[in-house]
């Protein structure tokens, strides 16, 4: 399904940008990364919508992980994505048997996205953590976390990504209302 939203700037590069995200599985998009401090919860997508939703549940806007395919491209793997059932905390994995479709009361919510197992030419790690044994956080910036320390756990490299793309010129258009 195709939705059309207004954009702040008004200009063609957001038509082009929103089309070209719904559209095309070859276009790298950014999993963006909300964090709702009342709770230490963080919530990941790549889906536009998924932006609304994460305000109306009291989540803000913290960064960019990482540049990623929302289709399979040669090379990548699937990002399965687990929620669990009582803390909410969101679980990411390239291996389908660390949770086998959910169990320790992690429910399979779908593929997020598609990454590289292995490093790539121009791609970065993802790194997990466990923070305060409940809750797990990623993140491309080493200097974030580094190796853990006090409620944080380094756990592995989930995978590879490319880069948040850093164009400044695309920063000034930000999505509204759908209309």
């Amino acid at each position: 399904m195709v939705k059309f939203y207004s954009c702040s700037c008004f200009t063609s590069f957001c038509i082009i940008f929103i089309l070209t995200y719904v559209t095309s599985g070859s276009t790298l998009v950014p999993w963006y990364r909300y964090f709702a401090g009342r709770n230490s919860k963080h919530f990941y997508s790549t889906l536009l919508l998924d932006i609304y939703e994460a305000a109306d549940r009291g989540f803000n806007f913290t960064d960019i992980v990482g540049s990623v395919y929302i289709n399979p491209v040669t090379g990548t793997s699937a990002l399965h994505h687990y929620a669990h059932d009582s803390n909410e905390d969101a679980f990411y994995t390239l291996n389908w048997g660390e949770l086998e479709g959910g169990n320790m009361n992690y429910v399979y919510k779908g593929i997020a996205c598609y990454i590289f197992e292995i490093p790539t030419t121009g791609t970065v790690p993802i790194h997990r953590y466990l923070f305060n044994q409940f809750r797990h956080i990623y993140t491309t910036n080493w200097n974030e976390l580094r190796g853990g320390g006090r409620n944080v756990r380094y756990e592995e490299v989930a995978g590879y990504v490319y880069p948040p793309q850093t164009d400044s010129s695309d920063s000034a258009c930000y999505l509204t209302t759908p209309f």
